[in-house]
């Protein structure tokens, strides 16, 4: 088992609206033709659907959780 650090949701529809709203706040993509097109995305895996914690999601969608995974590939 792996513990991470992350937001779950309970939908994934859920999640898309997080990540949605993690790019507009760092204002991605920049224009239409910008490599990057997301700074993160969502993980469905043992049940979780999730983003990983770190500091740019934490800012936009408050305090992780920990939650545990059943190996280290996320």
């Amino acid at each position: 088992m792996a513990s991470i650090k992350a937001h779950t949701f309970a939908t994934v529809q859920d999640a898309q609206n997080a990540v949605n709203l993690i790019n507009e706040g760092e204002g991605i993509p920049v224009s239409a033709d910008a490599v990057t097109r997301t700074y993160t995305d969502y993980n469905e895996k043992d049940g979780f659907i999730y983003i990983v914690s770190d500091r740019v999601t934490d800012k936009y969608l408050g305090n992780p959780t920990t939650i545990e995974l059943t190996d280290t590939a996320i």
